[in-house]
């Protein structure tokens, strides 16, 4: 079992890495993100499109490992 779940996580990184190889172009333009709510206006820096990919699913993954550990203790 424990070489399924290494084959398993292997290959969920290499259609990852080929995902991220193959978009490189269009991952790497910059997108501005604004918050508009009432009188507020705010607007970000221009940030490329693969770290809000990466930090939203670092985000997920420590949501999650946080509700796991909540529901251990």
């Amino acid at each position: 079992m424990r070489y399924v779940k290494f084959l398993v996580l292997l290959l969920v990184f290499v259609v990852s890495m080929l995902f991220f190889v193959q978009n490189n172009q269009s991952l790497s333009s910059a997108v501005v993100l604004e918050f508009n709510v009432l009188a507020v206006h705010l607007y970000s820096l221009p940030l490329p499109v693969y770290f809000l990919v990466l930090s939203g699913f670092f985000l997920g993954a420590l949501f999650c490992l946080a509700f796991l550990l909540i529901d251990r203790i």
